[in-house]
């Protein structure tokens, strides 16, 4: 089941998508890691992907409800550790991606500024080793560093919390992208900061453990994290702009992409109805109705196929629903 999402104002999410350039096809390849967090009890959080690492889970972190299923809670002290070498993505292209919310303003140490939240930057308080590292400010802030050896490729990207905090207690799609030199930031499919190493890519190659939360090494003590971490994801290439929204926002393009095709009423009607059914289920915390409206649109493409849709319409539309689908799982 997925929580109300923040994205419910329906007029909101057409004006962002119909100025959006969908990508004539949707990259279908997953991610090399991947933990949902729908265990119940236990220790391990389970990979998805097959032969990819678990994670252990340490100092008190449980799992609760989340966005789709089960999270991670992390009070402070508290972590998700995965070992090594995840998360060393040398000097590839990457996403990462999870779901955060935030216990109160996020931050577990009273008088500390800012909290670790993921990466594999360990006992770092500088770029001396590589690492990529999320963090959070009480402020409201959200900040990316991705760097190698000696400050090498460094980049660092701050969101604004006058454009909305990220410690406000609701869901927000965190997600950083590293392509090429440039690096982008973003919080719920929208770009939120962006940065270029000017040349040189950083080699990720951390000594350190990837792990959520606190990192058990040193400076986690003093910066250390308080909130929910759902749906981690790490892919060794940077998502299209459409796998880059959240689930709701994708449904809302594939309306758009429908009206799109100015096809006959009767078959824009039937279509949109069920994508709009889709949408509704999410925006009301049903995520696995959503799922099964969206497997009867994709049958509804393919009866249409070669029909009142033609081929490349029908695939396009079943390849946006499919990419929907596994963002809701």
């Amino acid at each position: 089941m997925t929580k109300r999402s923040i994205f419910t104002r329906k007029t909101r999410l057409f004006a962002f998508l119909l100025a959006t350039v969908l990508p004539a096809t949707v990259l279908a390849q997953q991610p090399i890691d991947s933990w949902t967090f729908n265990e119940h009890n236990g220790t391990i959080a389970y990979n998805s992907i097959t032969g990819r690492d678990n994670g252990t889970l340490t100092n008190g972190a449980v799992f609760v409800p989340g966005i789709t299923g089960n999270a991670v809670y992390l009070p402070p002290l508290a972590s998700a550790n995965f070992p090594l070498p995840t998360g060393n993505l040398g000097t590839s292209n990457f996403t990462i991606s999870f779901w955060l919310k935030t216990n109160g303003d996020g931050i577990g140490n009273a008088t500390a500024p800012i909290a670790e939240v993921l990466g594999n930057r360990g006992a770092q308080s500088d770029c001396s080793t590589p690492y990529v590292d999320f963090r959070i400010t009480r402020t409201g802030s959200l900040v990316f560093e991705v760097t190698d050896y000696s400050c090498s490729g460094y980049v660092g990207i701050v969101t604004d919390p006058n454009a909305g905090t990220i410690n406000d207690g609701n869901w927000h799609l965190v997600t950083a992208v590293r392509q090429g030199t440039q690096v982008n930031l973003y919080v719920n499919g929208m770009l939120r900061a962006t940065g270029d190493s000017g040349g040189t890519i950083a080699n990720v190659q951390s000594p350190y453990e990837f792990a959520a939360g606190a990192n058990a090494i040193g400076i986690a003590v003093d910066f250390t994290f308080n909130g929910i971490i759902d749906g981690v994801q790490i892919y060794d290439r940077a998502l299209s702009d459409f796998e880059l929204q959240t689930p709701n926002q994708k449904i809302a393009a594939i309306i758009a992409t429908i009206i799109s095709y100015n096809l006959p009423s009767g078959i824009t009607t039937a279509l949109t109805a069920k994508a709009s059914a889709a949408l509704a289920d999410i925006s009301n915390g049903a995520a696995t109705t959503a799922v099964n409206v969206l497997q009867a649109f994709i049958n509804q493409c393919n009866a249409q196929s070669g029909k009142n849709l033609t081929t490349t319409q029908a695939n396009e539309l079943i390849s946006l629903a499919t990419e929907t689908i596994t963002s809701l799982q």
